[in-house]
């Protein structure tokens, strides 16, 4: 059995909750185990703000470029059936991408970092067209006052559509994924589900 998409704690946790996400989407409840849950917080919130309280600017890149050799490392020892992968810089934008079209088309979800007043990560579960479908878990009422961005509310998916336009931007608008340098996402699969039956992708027309 799955479980509903978490919110973080916190106003710096959102590397691991994105993280632990994915594992909610692709994984059920039953087979997550609590050794990956605990090192998955264990390798994320590295980053100390001005005053050297740890965990208080989040999670960086290179802790989460670390947290992926140890999910790959983990299911090789354990059997877990898991297929992870970090993409750095250039090879982070969306439009007609194939590493992160052929992840989603195939039992895949990305976790990346984008723009949201200061740097966040998010969880992007499916793409259909223009629009990316993204489970934010920081917790918002409001609309965004913002051309591109809907909330929605699927616990189990979704609570963002944005358009792929507005995620590729280099500016610093809520999900604009930013300055090309610092871009990062990670790619991940459950490799025990046989292939979806999806539409083509642009690139692969």
């Amino acid at each position: 059995m799955k479980n509903p998409l978490s919110y973080q704690m916190s106003e710096y946790d959102c590397g691991p909750t994105a993280v632990l996400n994915a594992l909610m989407y692709l994984f059920d409840r039953e087979v997550i185990m609590p050794d990956l849950i605990k090192n998955v917080y264990k390798y994320t919130l590295d980053r100390h703000d001005k005053t050297g309280i740890q965990g208080k600017h989040g999670t960086s890149n290179a802790s989460m470029c670390f947290l992926t050799d140890y999910l790959n490392h983990y299911s090789k020892q354990t059997g877990f059936t898991m297929s992870c992968e970090c993409i750095l810089g250039k090879e982070v934008y969306i439009k007609d991408n194939e590493k992160i079209n052929s992840c989603i088309n195939n039992n895949g979800v990305v976790v990346f970092k984008c723009i949201s007043d200061v740097p966040h990560y998010v969880l992007m579960t499916d793409i259909k067209g223009e629009d990316v479908y993204l489970f934010d878990s920081y917790f918002r009422k409001r609309p965004f006052n913002l051309d591109g961005i809907e909330m929605i509310n699927n616990p189990f998916k979704a609570n963002r559509i944005v358009k792929q336009y507005v995620l590729d931007n280099e500016g610093k608008s809520d999900y604009n994924l930013g300055d090309i340098e610092d871009r990062i996402a990670v790619l991940i699969h459950n490799t025990s589900c046989t292939k979806k039956i999806r539409r083509k992708p642009k690139w692969a027309m």
